[in-house]
Protein backbone atom coordinates (compact mmCIF):
# COMPACT_ATOMS: atom_id res chain seq x y z
CA UNK A 1 0.00 0.00 0.00
CA UNK A 2 1.18 3.31 -1.17
CA UNK A 3 1.00 6.28 0.97
CA UNK A 4 -1.36 8.41 -0.85
CA UNK A 5 -3.99 5.53 -0.35
CA UNK A 6 -3.59 4.87 3.54
CA UNK A 7 -6.68 6.23 4.82
CA UNK A 8 -6.00 8.38 7.73
CA UNK A 9 -7.94 7.55 11.23
CA UNK A 10 -9.16 10.60 13.10
CA UNK A 11 -6.60 12.61 14.93
CA UNK A 12 -3.93 10.72 13.12
CA UNK A 13 -1.57 12.62 10.96
CA UNK A 14 1.13 11.14 8.97
CA UNK A 15 4.58 10.88 10.23
CA UNK A 16 7.52 10.32 7.82
CA UNK A 17 9.84 7.44 8.81
CA UNK A 18 12.72 9.93 9.86
CA UNK A 19 10.22 11.63 12.51
CA UNK A 20 9.42 7.62 13.93
CA UNK A 21 12.98 6.84 13.83
CA UNK A 22 14.00 10.26 15.92
CA UNK A 23 10.57 9.56 18.04
CA UNK A 24 11.72 5.92 18.85
CA UNK A 25 15.14 6.78 19.55
CA UNK A 26 14.43 9.37 22.26
CA UNK A 27 12.11 7.12 23.57
CA UNK A 28 14.47 4.27 23.79
CA UNK A 29 17.18 6.73 25.16
CA UNK A 30 14.93 8.34 27.97
CA UNK A 31 13.97 4.14 28.62
CA UNK A 32 18.11 3.31 28.78
CA UNK A 33 19.18 6.84 30.92
CA UNK A 34 16.22 6.54 33.18
CA UNK A 35 16.82 2.39 33.98
CA UNK A 36 20.40 2.52 34.75
CA UNK A 37 19.89 5.45 36.88
CA UNK A 38 16.80 3.45 38.64
CA UNK A 39 19.03 0.80 38.46
CA UNK A 40 22.55 2.22 40.01
CA UNK A 41 20.28 3.77 42.94
CA UNK A 42 18.80 0.72 43.77
CA UNK A 43 22.02 -1.27 44.23
CA UNK A 44 23.63 1.65 45.77
CA UNK A 45 20.50 2.03 48.26
CA UNK A 46 20.75 -1.72 48.47
CA UNK A 47 24.50 -1.46 49.65
CA UNK A 48 24.43 1.17 52.02
CA UNK A 49 21.55 -0.69 54.03
CA UNK A 50 23.74 -3.84 54.29
CA UNK A 51 26.36 -1.82 55.39
CA UNK A 52 23.78 0.20 58.17
CA UNK A 53 22.94 -3.93 59.27
CA UNK A 54 26.62 -5.19 59.12
CA UNK A 55 27.56 -1.82 61.55
CA UNK A 56 25.07 -2.01 63.79
CA UNK A 57 25.95 -5.72 64.14
CA UNK A 58 22.02 -6.60 63.15
CA UNK A 59 21.77 -10.33 61.35
CA UNK A 60 20.84 -9.16 57.27
CA UNK A 61 18.06 -11.58 57.98
CA UNK A 62 15.55 -8.46 59.11
CA UNK A 63 16.33 -6.39 56.24
CA UNK A 64 13.76 -8.65 54.52
CA UNK A 65 10.73 -7.50 54.23
CA UNK A 66 8.12 -5.33 52.50
CA UNK A 67 9.87 -2.39 52.40
CA UNK A 68 12.54 -4.46 50.49
CA UNK A 69 10.18 -5.64 48.22
CA UNK A 70 8.67 -2.40 47.22
CA UNK A 71 12.11 -0.20 47.44
CA UNK A 72 14.79 -2.41 46.02
CA UNK A 73 12.89 -5.81 44.21
CA UNK A 74 10.47 -3.93 42.44
CA UNK A 75 12.76 -1.03 40.90
CA UNK A 76 15.29 -3.33 40.30
CA UNK A 77 12.95 -6.15 37.98
CA UNK A 78 11.60 -2.70 36.43
CA UNK A 79 14.98 -1.15 35.24
CA UNK A 80 16.32 -4.20 34.26
CA UNK A 81 13.22 -5.07 31.54
CA UNK A 82 13.70 -1.42 31.10
CA UNK A 83 17.45 -1.71 30.04
CA UNK A 84 16.83 -4.77 27.78
CA UNK A 85 13.83 -3.19 26.23
CA UNK A 86 15.65 -0.20 25.49
CA UNK A 87 17.96 -2.40 23.80
CA UNK A 88 15.40 -4.01 21.52
CA UNK A 89 13.78 -0.14 20.48
CA UNK A 90 17.18 0.06 18.84
CA UNK A 91 16.70 -2.75 16.88
CA UNK A 92 13.33 -2.09 16.40
CA UNK A 93 12.05 -5.50 17.59
CA UNK A 94 8.41 -6.12 18.36
CA UNK A 95 8.83 -7.60 21.51
CA UNK A 96 10.70 -4.55 23.17
CA UNK A 97 7.77 -2.23 21.76
CA UNK A 98 5.29 -4.34 23.57
CA UNK A 99 7.63 -4.83 26.67
CA UNK A 100 7.32 -1.04 26.80
CA UNK A 101 3.95 -0.74 26.44
CA UNK A 102 4.17 -2.58 29.76
CA UNK A 103 6.76 -0.57 31.57
CA UNK A 104 4.65 2.47 30.75
CA UNK A 105 1.02 0.77 32.40
CA UNK A 106 2.78 -1.82 35.10
CA UNK A 107 4.82 0.99 37.15
CA UNK A 108 2.13 3.43 37.16
CA UNK A 109 -0.83 1.49 38.30
CA UNK A 110 2.07 -0.03 40.71
CA UNK A 111 2.69 3.15 42.10
CA UNK A 112 -1.07 4.48 42.59
CA UNK A 113 -2.01 1.28 44.23
CA UNK A 114 0.54 2.02 47.16
CA UNK A 115 0.11 5.32 47.35
CA UNK A 116 -3.58 4.49 47.67
CA UNK A 117 -3.39 2.15 49.66
CA UNK A 118 -0.46 2.96 51.80
CA UNK A 119 0.10 -0.35 53.26
CA UNK A 120 1.53 -0.11 56.99
CA UNK A 121 4.14 -2.96 55.95
CA UNK A 122 5.70 -0.46 53.17
CA UNK A 123 4.52 3.36 54.95
CA UNK A 124 5.12 2.09 58.86
CA UNK A 125 3.07 4.81 60.76
CA UNK A 126 5.21 6.65 63.39
CA UNK A 127 3.11 7.26 66.31
CA UNK A 128 5.74 9.50 68.16
CA UNK A 129 5.31 11.88 65.37
CA UNK A 130 1.61 12.11 65.06
CA UNK A 131 1.44 15.99 65.11
CA UNK A 132 4.73 16.51 62.71
CA UNK A 133 4.13 17.96 59.47
CA UNK A 134 6.75 15.03 57.53
CA UNK A 135 7.80 12.11 59.70
CA UNK A 136 11.25 9.85 58.36
CA UNK A 137 8.15 7.52 57.75
CA UNK A 138 6.39 9.80 55.66
CA UNK A 139 9.89 9.68 52.75
CA UNK A 140 8.71 6.38 51.10
CA UNK A 141 5.36 8.32 50.40
CA UNK A 142 6.76 11.40 49.17
CA UNK A 143 9.56 9.41 47.09
CA UNK A 144 6.64 7.19 45.72
CA UNK A 145 4.53 10.83 44.56
CA UNK A 146 7.76 11.93 43.16
CA UNK A 147 7.81 8.84 41.35
CA UNK A 148 4.19 8.83 40.55
CA UNK A 149 4.73 12.30 39.07
CA UNK A 150 7.19 11.22 36.92
CA UNK A 151 6.08 8.19 35.63
CA UNK A 152 2.76 9.58 34.89
CA UNK A 153 3.43 11.90 31.68
CA UNK A 154 6.42 9.43 30.45
CA UNK A 155 3.75 6.66 30.01
CA UNK A 156 1.16 8.65 28.56
CA UNK A 157 3.91 9.13 26.36
CA UNK A 158 5.03 5.82 25.46
CA UNK A 159 1.41 4.58 24.95
CA UNK A 160 0.80 6.85 22.57
CA UNK A 161 4.03 6.56 20.54
CA UNK A 162 4.17 2.91 21.06
CA UNK A 163 0.73 1.70 19.94
CA UNK A 164 0.23 4.59 16.67
CA UNK A 165 -0.49 2.30 13.30
CA UNK A 166 2.54 3.95 12.24
CA UNK A 167 5.01 2.95 14.92
CA UNK A 168 3.86 -0.62 14.93
CA UNK A 169 4.03 -1.19 11.44
CA UNK A 170 8.15 0.10 11.84
CA UNK A 171 8.42 -2.36 14.03
CA UNK A 172 6.29 -5.23 12.16
CA UNK A 173 8.58 -4.57 9.28
CA UNK A 174 11.96 -5.36 10.72
CA UNK A 175 13.31 -8.66 11.20
CA UNK A 176 12.83 -10.39 14.54
CA UNK A 177 15.40 -13.00 16.74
Amino acid sequence: MRFEEQELKPYSEPVSPKELQIGVVLAASALFMGSVLILLATVWMFTDAVGSYRIAGQPLSGIVNARLFAYGVLPLCFSLLGVAASVGLFGLREWARKMVIFLSVGPVTICGLLLLLRPDAIFPPDAGAKYAILAVGDLGIVVYACMFMILIPVSVWWLILFTRESVRSQFRSQKTL
